[in-house]
């Protein structure tokens, strides 16, 4: 056991072996000591082998809040009491909801470093080392002020903190906040447009399905520098595949599709507003997204894209490649009519309703409806002013938590305009859940 106290007034005994066993992979990926941070922010004496990056945190002492903290151009970027992150603000939390953040924080850096080694970007043999260092940056950064930071981040936030430490670390050159993962997330878009026209021929409603279930297959895990292994791809079909089979636990693909045609049918324009996620699971949303234009002629999306490549989502720059191809020649004919793009710029691994610059907050305005995709995305992006329709597979306790659904479930939900997904308590046995608002829903209808 070890004491640890994360800010006046939050402590918790940490069993660290159990902690670190119930610590959640990042992507797949998990550290041999998820709890090293943990161990970082509560014992200062074990990262004194570090001097680099003792060193480090020398030189940012009195001003590493402002470093590792996200900046917005046209956009008030504020934290403090009673400032609203969504999900939840970590000063929510339990201690002990706290300690799996943490361990979930470790996993992300080392998933980020192993990545870069596999690249050769980086010797295998130095990421234990630079891992603690971005730990020490990371728990100073969280303590600096009070333990202002650590109190009122969401895990939004928290996951951008990581990726600039990183950066200040090891230089732009090796690894860039604002461009991740390049060769990870272009070869991943070569391999799901390579695979793509074998998925053409499905029926509209198995292509969302197969989208679905492409969100948690991970193809970009698999796509280092070689090429993917046939294992890796005939995995990646077998997990995709199974949302296009069993039933999705919320399903409202349905009335998207009644929406689109009923306005056809009247002659009337629709448009869909599409907030996009990961690289591979939107090459798959982007051809039923098709398969709707070339039936529906007055349905009209308008993609608003991220011109910064964070982590492995799709990203403005991948348009041009999507479009060459010869599967997408129906979307690319249609570029300016049906289809247009709005670019945005985020550094954020998801959309956050409350940081939206004015170009999202215009495109969505503009929008009939809105598709959003991905679950970190259904926890940071509600917008209850828009009819909305959420598509993502729920993992991980966070998930589970505001969803009320097991791990594993396929979620493609209608929330009607002045409905959000959930709502938020500090009191977590007072949340309400996406489950119960759809249940609320349907007894209305």
């Amino acid at each position: 056991m070890s004491l640890i106290e994360f800010w006046g007034g939050a402590s918790l005994d940490v069993d660290l072996q159990m902690v670190g066993s119930s610590a959640v992979p990042v992507k797949g990926k998990s550290y041999s000591n998820p709890c090293r941070l943990l161990e970082i922010y509560g014992n200062s004496n074990v990262h004194n082998k570090s001097n680099r990056g003792s060193a480090i945190l020398e030189r940012y002492k009195d001003d590493i809040q402002f470093t590792f903290l996200p900046k917005i151009p046209g956009v008030t970027v504020r934290f403090g009491a009673d400032i609203y992150h969504p999900p939840f603000l970590w000063c929510d939390c339990s201690p002990a909801v706290i300690a799996t953040n943490f361990t979930y924080s470790t996993n992300a850096i080392y998933r980020i470093l192993s990545n870069l080694a596999e690249e050769e970007l980086l010797p295998e043999r130095a990421i234990d080392h630079i891992l603690d260092d971005a730990c020490l940056l990371l728990a100073a950064a969280y303590k600096c002020d009070r333990h202002f930071t650590i109190k009122n981040i969401n895990n939004n936030i928290n996951m951008f903190m990581i990726a600039k430490i990183i950066e200040t670390l090891l230089g732009k050159s090796i690894y860039d906040s604002e461009h991740q993962e390049p060769n990870r997330t272009r070869m991943a878009l070569n391999v799901s447009l390579e695979m793509v026209e074998e998925h053409a021929s499905l029926q509209v409603t198995q292509q969302m399905g197969l989208a679905l279930g492409k969100g948690i297959a991970f193809l970009e895990q698999h796509t280092g520098t070689a090429s993917l292994s046939k294992h890796a791809l005939s995995r990646t079909e077998e997990i995709s595949y199974k949302y296009t089979e069993r039933k999705i636990v919320l399903d409202d693909r349905d009335i998207l599709l009644d929406k689109v045609k009923d306005a056809n049918e009247i002659g009337r324009k629709i448009s869909m507003c599409a907030i996009l996620d990961d690289t591979a699971e939107t090459v798959d949303d982007l051809l039923w997204m098709q398969q709707l234009m070339v039936k529906y002629p007055r349905f009209h999306v308008n993609l608003l894209v991220n011109i910064a490549q964070i982590s492995i989502n799709f990203a403005s720059h991948m348009i041009d490649a999507v479009l060459r191809c010869r599967t997408f020649r129906d979307l690319a004919v249609r570029l300016g009519t049906q289809l247009t793009t709005t670019k945005t710029y985020c550094p954020l691994i998801s959309l956050q309703s409350n940081l939206l610059d004015d170009s999202a907050r215009k495109a969505i305005e503009a929008a009939d409806f809105i598709f959003i995709k991905g679950l970190n995305f259904f926890e940071t992006c509600q917008l209850p002013e828009k009819d909305v329709f959420h598509s993502f597979v729920v993992y991980g306790p966070v998930s589970r938590a505001y969803t009320g659904l097991p791990d594993l479930s396929g979620v493609f939900v209608y929330l009607p305009a002045g409905v959000a997904g959930y709502r938020h308590s500090r009191d977590t046995s007072r949340l309400t859940t996406l489950l119960s608002i759809r249940k609320a829903l349907q007894e209305v209808s």
